[in-house]
Parts: C-alpha cells; structure tokens; sequence
C-alpha cells in the first residue's frame, strides 16, 4: 500500500472493535465540536497537506462556521 493510501478494512476494523476506546464521553455542541473533529482528521490523515488533498469539491468544509 501506498503512504498516501488509506486502509479502509483496518479502519473499520477499529471502529468495530469493542476493546477499542471511542472517547466518546459526553455531547459536544459548536466551536468544540468543530475543533474535536478537526483534530481527528489530522490525526487520521498525519497533516494538513494530506487532509485538504482529501476534500472533493461539494465535499465538507474544514473551517469553522461563525454565527
């Protein structure tokens, strides 16, 4: 597999796995809900670079919206 690749059957498998903590805790609403989601697509795609590359246009957009 490519770096720049995405194994997509070990990702579902982590999302599946019981043993495997989600962190999912408690609500989250606005500006915090923008910045956890955030920081996990930079988890999940290693930078910033790689993230942006992986938006398609019409696709989410990555800032935070101001009321």
């Amino acid at each position: 597999m490519a770096a720049d690749e995405i194994d997509y059957e070990a990702l579902a498998a982590r999302l599946v796995d019981p043993e495997v903590e989600t962190g999912a805790h408690r609500e989250l609403h606005g500006e915090e809900t923008a910045a956890r989601g955030r920081a996990f697509l930079l988890r999940e795609y290693g930078s910033e670079e790689a993230l942006r590359a992986a938006v398609w246009p019409g696709g989410p957009k990555l800032s935070i919206r101001k009321p």
